[in-house]
């Protein structure tokens, strides 16, 4: 049983973080200058033609793809020409034919784009990636956690001091009323957290090509044919985490009074914020494996810590360590 349990374990290590991508007949292989294989290009850039964008900012496109000019020192002309075309941000667009010019020793592939109007032009593709965002929902909210991430960041760590702010009163409120109701969902919910921004922070580290397979071609379903097994395991736990919070929520709504219910999630939320904060932080160095086992063993320790004692003196009411004469009023309980 014990080897069994060994194999187990490590047998998920052994398995590759990239994606697979099925091996094809039909693609083409280059044939000249301009041309490029499809699927190579595709398993490079994650995209290839028919892929929607949507621009975050002004795009300016050429209308034809301009010829290559070099300077006297050997380099091209990054400036489109004066004819370009200008979009405005919100721009849906699709590609609809990518080039590669060799000789262009700015950026080598062309991408030629379409929009909704029916306006159609060229673009380097460095300068295109940095003025777009895929069209699909999850893409566009990655992208705008990602801008923003410092910000995101600083509003999390004013939320968990606030939270612990009104941990402090909810401890003053438990002196004056007496002991919470005591559930796991709580713990349970930080473990959760925990996970998932684990298993976040090391594919942002460890597996980068895969958060970018993944930002190009998003998916909320976990069991999707060929996803990889931790980037399947990072949504299953999203998805656990979301109905977690949902447990917790109803749980302590259901069994505290509204006013203490919500003081109590407000200190739940403010430990899976730290939690949260701390562990993706700290992917990308050894000290989340010992941060982790911190916080699981610190949470079941807590947890257990604060489990009330079923026993209580039936004279006073007040718990008991065992049966036998209460510490507090001197009564016999058998």
């Amino acid at each position: 049983m014990r080897r069994l349990l060994y194999l187990i374990i490590i047998c998920p290590l052994l398995t590759a973080c990239n994606y697979s991508h099925p091996e094809r007949l039909d693609h083409w292989q280059p044939m000249g200058e301009n041309t490029v294989d499809s699927v190579t290009f595709y398993i490079a850039h994650h995209y290839w033609k028919g892929y929607n964008f949507e621009t975050t900012d002004s795009l300016r496109l050429a209308p034809a793809l301009p010829p290559v000019e070099l300077k006297g020192n050997g380099l091209l002309k990054e400036e489109l020409p004066i004819d370009s075309l200008t979009l405005e941000k919100g721009t849906r667009l699709i590609v609809t034919d990518i080039l590669y010019v060799p000789r262009d020793t700015v950026d080598s592939v062309w991408v030629r784009l379409a929009s909704e109007e029916g306006t159609m032009g060229w673009q380097r593709e460095r300068t295109l990636l940095g003025g777009v965002v895929p069209a699909d929902p999850i893409s566009q909210a990655i992208y705008h956690f990602s801008d923003r991430r410092t910000l995101v960041f600083v509003c999390l760590i004013g939320l968990a001091l606030i939270g612990y702010l009104i941990a402090a009163l909810l401890k003053r409120e438990r002196r004056k009323r007496g002991d919470i109701y005591h559930t796991p969902y709580p713990t349970l919910l930080c473990l959760l957290t925990a996970l998932a921004a684990a298993l976040y922070g090391i594919i942002q580290s460890h597996a980068p090509s895969t958060w970018v397979e993944f930002y190009f071609h998003p998916t909320i379903n976990p069991f999707t044919p060929g996803l990889p097994l931790i980037l399947a395991a990072f949504l299953a736990s999203l998805w656990l985490l979301i109905i977690g919070a949902v447990a917790t929520a109803i749980d302590m709504l259901a069994h505290e009074n509204p006013s203490r219910g919500m003081l109590r999630l407000a200190t739940t939320g403010a430990t899976c914020i730290v939690i949260y904060l701390g562990v993706t932080l700290t992917a990308g160095s050894v000290l989340l494996y010992p941060l982790l086992l911190l916080v699981v063993g610190g949470s079941i320790w807590l947890y257990l810590q604060s489990k009330p004692n079923a026993l209580r003196c039936g004279h006073c009411g007040q718990p008991l360590k065992q049966l036998g004469v209460c510490p507090h009023c001197g009564a016999l309980n058998e």
